[in-house]
């Protein structure tokens, strides 16, 4: 989830679904920032990037990956 309006303010009247999301078992135990998107899409569209060929990018904090495991004790 990336923290943008249409997550993080109301929506009809309801809560924001932001409030249904918990990044916190994720590699990355944090909503998205739109800045974490744009900096792929300038690495993507810059000269660094001139020799990436069909490739596929996941921003996604690690959510695709499942909860992170949580260490026994």
């Amino acid at each position: 989830m990336i923290a943008t309006p249409m997550i993080t303010e109301p929506i009809a009247g309801g809560p924001p679904l932001a409030e249904f999301f918990s990044p916190e078992p994720y590699a990355v135990p944090r909503l998205g920032d739109p800045a974490d998107v744009s900096a792929l899409v300038l690495h993507l569209a810059s000269a660094d990037s001139a020799f990436v060929t069909g490739a596929e990018f996941v921003t996604d904090g690690g959510q695709l990956l499942g909860p992170a495991l949580q260490p026994s004790t």
